[in-house]
């Protein structure tokens, strides 16, 4: 009800109404026959949508979803109990028991600076959902320095490359220059310099578009099995060297309805987690991983006076230091973070 009064509505849950989640399958690039690979454990996946159905949501209007990627088996076969019995799955190809995503047409993404790229559309799972659901990853990543709630949503955009729809949309739409966190070398076609702080940044535009965080009810980061990066395959490599996880797997769930809230406390972890800053390619000194958060918290004057036309997307906030892990309500201030550990 809470969700629905802030936008001056009545009541909760309606059957009938839809529910998206949209969960992070990046690592999945088939349906079955898969290794180690890192996308939203399957227990989280299942434990969601199970207290939905337990709380009375009605199992068909409930669809996980990954625009451009595949829901392997492991996420669908735990799903696979009466109770859950008619609930959905869509990503990038169909078959075997899932949905194509569609692209609603009628809904190009309109990028406050024009990247340049191919149109872009959103699916029709997210423009006919009532409700959405953003569950993440806890990745550093080879690009974008950090992988959380906002880029989350580079899965849900759908676009050509190379005149054919394809599984890595945000560089159909020309998006990964604004991301760059550091200076790419690569391929011509994989090559950008890094995007300067106070720049913009377009997972700003995917945080306060209506469709995407303006529909979620709840952020949530999947961090039972942090890993280095977005190609990185599940194994004891991964195993968190920090406290408290002291050489053992990251085993969290992060959760707000505040994104930049939930995505300035999760990078503050991964930012100080040495797997991170001593893989080669993720996190170096003068990575600007930040320039998004410091954008979308003051999206209504941004440091790069982009015209977002949108309020002030949540808050970012810094924690005292990594030993005590506390942000500034800890600390006794009343504005900012309060990290609540249970």
């Amino acid at each position: 009800m809470h969700f629905k009064t802030q936008r001056g509505q009545s009541g909760g849950y309606r059957p009938g109404e839809k529910i998206a989640i949209k969960a992070n399958m990046n690592g999945s690039k088939r349906h079955s026959g898969i290794k180690n690979d890192s996308f939203v454990s399957p227990a989280v996946v299942f434990a969601l949508v199970n207290q939905l159905v337990q709380a009375g949501v009605k199992p068909g209007d409930i669809t996980v979803y990954d625009a451009s990627r595949y829901v392997p088996d492991p996420v669908v076969n735990a799903c696979g109990t009466p109770a859950l019995a008619g609930m959905h799955f869509a990503d990038f190809a169909g078959g075997d028991g899932r949905e194509a995503c569609q692209r609603d047409l009628g809904q190009p993404i309109q990028w406050s600076v024009d990247p340049k790229g191919n149109p872009t559309y959103l699916p029709t799972v997210v423009t006919q959902a009532d409700y959405l659901i953003n569950v993440s990853l806890f990745k550093g990543h080879s690009l974008a320095g950090v992988t959380l709630t906002a880029k989350n949503h580079f899965g849900t955009l759908m676009t050509d490359l190379d005149g054919k729809p394809t599984v890595n949309p945000p560089q159909g739409a020309n998006l990964h220059g604004f991301v760059a966190a550091y200076n790419i070398q690569g391929p011509v076609s994989w090559s950008w310099p890094q995007a300067p702080m106070s720049s913009f940044s377009p997972l700003v535009d995917l945080i306060g578009h209506p469709h995407l965080g303006g529909k979620t009810l709840l952020f949530m980061v999947d961090a039972l099995y942090g890993v280095e990066d977005q190609n990185a395959e599940l194994s004891t490599k991964s195993l968190f060297q920090s406290a408290p996880f002291n050489n053992y797997w990251s085993s969290s769930l992060l959760l707000s309805q505040d994104p930049v809230a939930l995505d300035s406390v999760g990078a503050e972890i991964l930012v100080n987690e040495p797997i991170m800053v001593t893989h080669p390619d993720i996190l170096p000194k003068d990575s600007t991983y930040q320039n998004y958060l410091h954008e979308a918290a003051l999206a209504d004057n941004p440091p790069s006076k982009t015209a977002y036309n949108l309020p002030c997307l949540g808050v970012h906030d810094h924690w005292n230091n990594a030993t005590e892990k506390k942000f500034s309500r800890n600390l006794g201030f009343n504005e900012g973070i309060e990290l609540i550990i249970g």
